[in-house]
C-alpha cells in the first residue's frame, strides 16, 4: 500500500468518526489535550495526529499523516525505537520510551511515547500513541546533574585553593593504599610552607591566603591529571601520586620545591618542606603512609628546611616538629 492511499483513508476514517455525534467527547479530548495523540498503521506511518502536533512539531495534522516517522526520530535513536516498535505489536502494552523528534525548524524536542497497538475490525494492527514534550524536563534533569556535581565539587574542594580537600585526601589516599597492597606503586608528598606564621605576621592574613593560592596553583600545574594535590590543613599540602615509586615522587618534590622558592612573590622568597615516601604493599595503612611521610616532612624542618627528605624503610621516632 503506497503512503497516499493509506493516508487518504485514514482521513477519511477519521472525518466520518469525528462527524458522528457519539464520538464528540473524543473530538473534545483530542483537540484539546496538550498531548499530541496520533495514530499509526502496521507499517508505523502516521493516519492521524492531533492539532498539538502544531506546537510540539511544527508540522500540521494533514503534514503529519501519511509521514514515515523515521523522518523525524534522532539517527541516535533508530535502533531503539524500531526495537520499541517490533515489541509493541507483540505486546499490546508496550512501556513508555523516551527519545527526541526533529521539528519543522530542525531542532528537536526530547519526547516520552506511551503507545497501545490494537487490532481493528478488518484486522488491520494499528499503534495509538499519546506523545508528550519532555524538553523542560530534560533540561532539569540535566541543571540537577550540573548542581549535583558542582555540589560534589564543592564537597571535596579547598574554598581558598581549590586544591581538594581533607575529606577528599582521606578517601583517595585508603583507595590508593588498596592499590598499593595489589602490587601497584603508589606514593605520597607532603609539604609545608616555611615560615608560614612568620608571613601572616609580618604581611597580614590576606598575605598568606594569597600565597597559599599561589603555591596551590603551582602544585597542581606540576602534577599529572591523575595525581591528587590536597591542601590538608593551614599551610600544608599533600600530593597522591598513583603508579609512581619513590624516585620518581622525589624527583618530583624536588622540582615542585625548586618552582617555589623560584617563584615571583611580593612578600619576598617563599620556601616549603617536602617529606615523600613510597606505599609498602604488604605493611602500610593510610594511617602509616601518612605517618611516614609526615616524619619525612618533619626531618625536613629539623635539618634546615627548603629541601627534600624521603621516608625511611623502617618508622622512626618522628623529631619535634617546627614552623
Amino acid at each position: 500500500m503506497n503512503i497516499q492511499s493509506s493516508a487518504s483513508r485514514a482521513t477519511i476514517v477519521n472525518s466520518s468518526r469525528l462527524e458522528n455525534p457519539d464520538d464528540e467527547s473524543y473530538r473534545l479530548i483530542v483537540e484539546c489535550a496538550n498531548d499530541m495523540i496520533s495514530i499509526h498503521d502496521e507499517s508505523g506511518l502516521y493516519t492521524f495526529a492531533s492539532p498539538a502536533c502544531i506546537e510540539l512539531l511544527g508540522y500540521t495534522p494533514s503534514e503529519m499523516v501519511g509521514m514515515n516517522p523515521f523522518k523525524i526520530f534522532h539517527p541516535g535513536d533508530y535502533a531503539r525505537i524500531a526495537d520499541h516498535h517490533r515489541a509493541s505489536l507483540v505486546n499490546p502494552s508496550a512501556p513508555p520510551i523516551s527519545y527526541r523528534l526533529r521539528r519543522k525548524d530542525h531542532t528537536y524536542r526530547s519526547v516520552e511515547t506511551t503507545s497501545k497497538t490494537q487490532t481493528t475490525a478488518t484486522g488491520e494492527k494499528i499503534t495509538v500513541c499519546i506523545t508528550r514534550d519532555t524538553s523542560d524536563r530534560e533540561r532539569l534533569v540535566q541543571e540537577l546533574e550540573r548542581a549535583n556535581e558542582m555540589l560534589k565539587k564543592i564537597a571535596s574542594s579547598d574554598a581558598l585553593t581549590g586544591a581538594a580537600n581533607r575529606r577528599k585526601f582521606d578517601e583517595r589516599l585508603k583507595q590508593l593504599v588498596l592499590e598499593s597492597s595489589r602490587g601497584r606503586p603508589v606514593s605520597l608528598i607532603v609539604c609545608d610552607i616555611d615560615y608560614f606564621k612568620v608571613l601572616n605576621d609580618t604581611h597580614g592574613h590576606q598575605a598568606g591566603d594569597n600565597a597559599l593560592i599561589q603555591i596551590a596553583k603551582l602544585l597542581m600545574g606540576e602534577c599529572r591529571e591523575m595525581d591528587t594535590v590536597c591542601r590538608i590543613g593551614g599551610e600544608e599540602f599533600a600530593i597522591l601520586l598513583p603508579g609512581c615509586g619513590i624516585e620518581g615522587a622525589v624527583g618530583l618534590a624536588e622540582r615542585m620545591r625548586t618552582a617555589i622558592e623560584e617563584m615571583s612573590s611580593p612578600y619576598g622568597p617563599i620556601t616549603t618542606s617536602f617529606g615523600v615516601c613510597e606505599a609498602l604493599s604488604d605493611a602500610d595503612s593510610a594511617e602509616s603512609l601518612f605517618s611516614r611521610a609526615d616524619r619525612a616532612l618533619y626531618a625536613a624542618k629539623a635539618n634546615g628546611r627548603n629541601r627534600v627528605e624521603r621516608s625511611k624503610s623502617k618508622m622512626e621516632e618522628s623529631p619535634k616538629r617546627l614552623d
